[in-house]
């Protein structure tokens, strides 16, 4: 154990006290993932269709290699580590980063920029501290791990920009099939990068301390439903922009009510997923995984938007510019300018 861990878990069991506010606690950190399966559409059909397409692509990308580095750092949670310290929620895998706090790095300050209000941007802020706090207070990760997220999330974010618009320059000069082309390679680039790390630390024996804990904590299913989700998203924008591509105005009934219909098709991939049997291998279990995860990106950004549509719900643009660039032809940073 090293002498930062030991501080940090003096600090924690601090911060605990005897768990009075745990389910406040819980509801906040809701707010560094589990709320994001709405928020995402919301963008998306209520606010700015290319902030949404975007946000998509992030959110998955973040997974991706949120799960990376869990395998490659393959660092214990505070509970596991010290009986002082109560496991408040339920948390699977290794602890560095948090996973909650990089996905709220990400997502909110991201929305609070498509809205394009300073106020908007202040709660995001508060958002990512709040979330923070409660990871901390929940015992399943240590504050160097939520600094850790800080960082990462911030390179990410920054990353994603810069490399976004010589990559969508690029991207331009292909034809649709070269591009349909490339994520196919980048998606089993991004999985053989999965099971390399995997590999590699194959050999790393955890700490006899907390291995009962990490009992299944170098799967890869979260990484692999990831890579499906940005998949599904990278299609799913290619084929929206030759095929369904529509611009977030008019009535507010039609935005709300775009946005449930395809919340309501993305909880029947879901529950028809969770009725399907599991797999008897390992491999199509991972195919499974992945299949949800490219499925219910794709209908999201593609089928959802082509039924609408086709009934009217949403509106084609204005012009009819092709808008097949990687995620589009201009940039958004607020509503005010979507296309």
């Amino acid at each position: 154990m090293s002498s930062i861990h030991r501080v940090e878990l003096s600090w924690i069991v601090a911060i605990q006290g005897d768990g009075t506010i745990r389910d406040l606690m819980i509801m906040v950190s809701y707010l560094g993932f589990e709320v994001f399966p709405y928020v995402l559409p919301f963008v998306y059909f209520c606010l700015s269709r290319t902030a949404g397409q975007r946000l998509f692509l992030l959110f998955s990308l973040t997974g991706w290699l949120l799960h990376i580095l869990k395998l490659a750092c393959h660092m214990p949670r505070p509970f596991w580590m010290d009986d002082r310290v109560k496991a408040l929620s339920d948390s699977g895998g290794y602890g560095m980063p948090s996973g909650h706090v990089l996905w709220a790095v990400v997502v909110w300050p991201y929305v609070a920029r498509t809205v394009g209000k300073y106020s908007i941007l202040m709660v995001a802020i508060i958002i990512v501290l709040l979330v923070s706090i409660s990871r901390v207070y929940l015992g399943v990760h240590f504050i160097s791990d939520v600094v850790a997220a800080w960082i990462i999330g911030t390179g990410l974010i920054w990353c994603f920009e810069w490399t976004e618009q010589t990559l969508c320059s690029w991207l331009r000069s292909l034809s649709f099939w070269h591009r349909m082309l490339i994520v196919m390679w980048a998606t089993v680039a991004l999985l053989f990068v999965g099971f390399g790390v995997q590999g590699a630390t194959r050999n790393v024996v955890d700490s006899f301390n907390w291995s009962t804990y990490s009992v299944g904590a170098r799967s890869l299913s979260g990484l692999i439903q990831s890579v499906g989700e940005l998949f599904g998203t990278a299609c799913g924008i290619l084929l929206a922009g030759h095929w369904a591509s529509f611009e977030v105005r008019g009535e507010v009934w039609r935005r709300g009510f775009a946005f449930g219909y395809a919340l309501g098709g993305a909880w029947l991939i879901r529950d028809l997923t969770n009725v399907l049997p599991s797999m008897h291998t390992e491999t199509l279990q991972f195919l499974k995984t992945f299949l949800y995860g490219a499925v219910s990106n794709f209908w999201m950004l593609f089928l959802a938007p082509l039924l609408l549509l086709k009934a009217r719900v949403l509106q084609a643009p204005a012009s009819n510019v092709n808008m097949t660039a990687c995620v589009s032809e201009s940039r958004a940073t607020s509503v005010r300018n979507d296309p």
